[in-house]
């Protein structure tokens, strides 16, 4: 999805908050830092939840919260496994995201 919206071309701000837990776990994180390197739109935020590490450490969701407090203006795609997805998803609703700006899709 992310190689689509810069192919076609965007000069929105486009955060990937992208939660594992452990650094060894991070799938695709060359291409990722690749695309950060060339679009500096793109900014690729791993976060880990079961190592400390120089990188955020929690849950993808204390990272984003920590920065994009205000999310009232912005669009949501959230994907894994069904909690991660709902409780984002309502956090996101109560600061103020637009019910038709949050997209998901749950891992089963």
């Amino acid at each position: 999805m992310i190689k689509e919206i810069f192919r076609k071309g965007t000069k929105q701000e486009i955060w990937l908050f992208f939660g594992n837990k452990t650094e060894d776990e991070i799938i695709y994180r060359e291409e990722f830092e690749l695309l950060a390197r060339e679009h500096k739109n793109f900014h690729f935020i791993p976060v880990l939840s079961r190592q400390d590490w120089n990188g955020k450490n929690g849950y993808a969701q204390d990272a984003w919260q920590n920065m994009m407090p205000n999310v009232a203006d912005k669009e949501a795609y959230i994907c894994g496994l069904t909690r991660l997805v709902e409780d984002n998803k309502k956090l996101l609703l109560e600061k103020g995201m637009p019910k038709e700006f949050v997209h998901h899709e749950i891992y089963v």
